[in-house]
């Protein structure tokens, strides 16, 4: 490990239960506290109450503002003025330093567990200073109702697409607003970290990438007779594996032969293959015993809250089509192409919209007149199964998270389908 790895692998430990801005300029800090300050004032009388107070003694400790400094945010920010206001907005001037105070604000709003008018107004002109546009406002109030609820694979999503969050400041936001649920994640990619890399043998290495259990909306109108919107919450309460690129022809060819037709490519996805072609591959390979694990397909459940990694836009990177992430027939030339290409998704999972289809487990569920769904359970019949992701040959708005189509399992014409592991491990 060189020096750089170092220090900051010490400074993730060192900054443990700070705040993620406790690096910054005291002049950051001292506007910082001063602009909290004015929102728990705006409800005190003589001074701020019990639980305001307490909150803003731990941000003040959080970021190691001196007691000097923090006195005097404390006096100033009961009596604010034009100018005042105009620093604080001046000094916090950076996107993600901007999204913590209202974030921080948000949450020192709450202590009393009711929000005043005054208080929702003063964080409307805080956005309004910050020139916060129309949706990303929306789009703050949904995260700061992630933190609420405790979302923590749905904000870990959304920090990731803030202007100037880079992984060590997730890392530290995390560890800040999600402590308990941080270190379960943090055990639990510990715990599976001997299975982010199986060796197949004779060099052949399968990647994966744990998913921590977590919900999502789902919308199962296509399993409806009158085809109306159906979207319930599913809850999937055990974490799985899932590999980071759909299987290619060179992990194909160490249990299979090739199948006519299929690329001989070999960092392409296997593809041209069947369902049933994909069960005797999996049969195959448990039978190998190479880890102490079950290998099969993922349920379509899993697959699409894997693919969406806590988004809930139409495309797992937003509403638009974005070709950056995906192989489709705009840009793939009518081929399936090498995997690992494009961008990944917020979970750092490749091409789960895009290059070939992907099977799924089952051919529907019956069970979505539920408004929770936990754990869906494969359903079956005797010819049909589900395919999710869209593929080189599609257009872009079959690539969406919600995208599905069935086809029959032993259909051997399917050129841009292939598949994509989930392992269970036995512990």
């Amino acid at each position: 490990m060189g020096i750089e790895e170092i220090f900051n692998e010490a400074k993730t430990k060192i900054l443990a239960g700070k705040h993620p801005l406790i690096s910054v300029d005291t002049s950051i800090k001292y506007a910082y506290l001063t602009g909290l300050t004015i929102m728990a004032a705006t409800n005190a009388k003589d001074d701020f109450t019990e639980v305001e107070k307490e909150y803003l003694d731990a941000i003040a400790y959080a970021i190691d503002l001196s007691p000097e400094l923090y006195q005097k945010a404390l006096l100033n920010g009961k009596k604010p003025d034009s100018q005042l206001l105009a620093t604080i907005v001046e000094t916090i001037d950076q996107t993600h330093m901007q999204f913590l105070f209202l974030l921080d604000a948000y949450l020192l709003s709450q202590v009393d567990n009711d929000i005043s008018v005054i208080e929702t107004n003063i964080m409307k002109y805080f956005m309004q200073y910050f020139r916060f546009t129309n949706e990303e406002c929306d789009k703050l109030k949904n995260i700061l109702g992630m933190v609420i609820k405790k979302e923590y694979m749905q904000f870990m999503n959304e920090i990731c697409k803030i202007e100037g969050v880079d992984e060590l400041l997730k890392i530290s936001i995390l560890k800040y607003y999600f402590p308990k649920e941080y270190k379960t994640a943090n055990a639990n990619k510990l715990k599976y970290s001997d299975f982010e890399k199986i060796d197949l043998e004779n060099g052949t290495i399968l990647e994966m990438i744990y998913i921590e259990p977590g919900s999502f909306m789902m919308d199962f109108g296509q399993y409806s007779k009158s085809g109306e919107k159906a979207i319930r919450e599913v809850i999937i309460t055990k974490g799985f594996l899932i590999g980071k690129y759909p299987v290619t022809v060179k992990q194909w060819l160490q249990f299979k032969d090739k199948i006519e037709g299929m690329s001989s490519e070999k960092n392409f996805p296997a593809h041209k293959i069947t369902w049933n072609d994909c069960q005797d591959f999996l049969i195959r390979l448990n039978s190998k015993k190479l880890i102490d694990g079950i290998f099969r397909l993922p349920t379509e459940a899993e697959w699409e809250y894997a693919c969406r990694a806590g988004s809930t836009t139409e495309y797992y990177w937003g509403d638009n089509f974005d070709e950056k992430y995906c192989w489709y027939n705009g840009n793939s030339e009518d081929s399936p192409r090498p995997i690992g290409l494009k961008l990944p998704n917020a979970w750092g999972i490749y091409d789960m919209s895009g290059n070939v289809s992907e099977y799924c487990n089952n051919s529907g569920y019956k069970d979505y007149l539920y408004s929770e769904i936990i754990d869906p359970t494969c359903s079956y019949d005797d010819k049909y199964r589900i395919t999710r992701g869209g593929s080189y040959s599609c257009d872009a708005n079959e690539c969406a998270s919600s995208f599905s189509k069935t086809i029959e399992h032993d259909y051997y014409f399917n050129y841009d389908v292939g598949f994509r592991l989930v392992l269970s491990p036995n512990n």
